[in-house]
């Protein structure tokens, strides 16, 4: 993958951090990289939950690649999206057909990949017009779900005094369930949700990082 171009290429300036050195970067993208791919493969725990974040994720990328003229990128998000439409039909509750590990881990990997491509081809653009000030913010928007239920179940593990890779019932899906929620009502929850997480950083997409990222957490 890095050495077809798809490498974190700066610090986007968060924290001020332009500029980083080429071992830095290539630690940072297979860190990203790793992370995010199994970040999505730990919230493919309920029906329909996995793909319609994934509608939400790549119907988002098919029209900023589309309005920056990244036609093939746009190409590749538009076609995961009729994939996941596909999909999802067979996979909501009551599901006939399920995703498991390749099809999630193909899907975190695909969205790390595009992430990293959206962060790159951002800070190269030269009108304002559809460029984030705060990308990572973006990024973070984008990718709400996964991160933040992998952060949240790994620092509630550590608290537990658990390994961080014991599975357990912890995750967010498992404790909406708890609250009586139903698999179609979390699935759309969360795809709302992270909706709504997007509307926001795309009208305050004129804020730095430093502003925006901390609204979002």
């Amino acid at each position: 993958v890095i050495l077809n171009g798809v490498i974190v290429d700066s610090g986007y300036g968060l924290f001020g951090v332009e500029e980083i050195n080429i071992t830095l970067r290539l630690f940072l993208t297979i860190g990203f990289i790793i992370f995010i791919t199994n970040a999505y493969n730990l919230i493919d725990g309920l029906d329909g939950l996995a793909g319609s974040v994934a509608l939400v994720i790549s119907s988002f990328f098919t029209v900023w690649f589309y309005l920056n003229e990244s036609y093939y990128l746009s190409i590749i998000s538009i076609a995961t999206a009729g994939g996941i439409i596909g999909f999802l039909y067979f996979n909501w509750n009551p599901a006939k057909i399920f995703m498991g590990d390749t099809g999630a881990l193909s899907l975190g990997f695909l969205f790390s990949v595009l992430s990293i491509l959206f962060l790159n081809q951002n800070s190269s653009l030269t009108t304002e017009i559809h460029k984030f000030q705060s990308p990572v913010s973006a990024v973070a928007a984008i990718l709400i779900f996964p991160l933040f239920d992998t952060i949240r179940i790994i620092i509630v593990r550590l608290v537990k005094k658990k390994s961080p890779f014991e599975p357990d019932k912890n995750h967010a899906h498992h404790v909406m369930m708890r609250l009586g929620l139903s698999h179609r009502q979390i699935a759309l929850i969360v795809s709302i949700s992270n909706i709504l997480f997007i509307v926001l950083v795309i009208i305050f997409k004129d804020y730095a990082d430093y502003i925006l990222l901390p609204t979002l957490i």
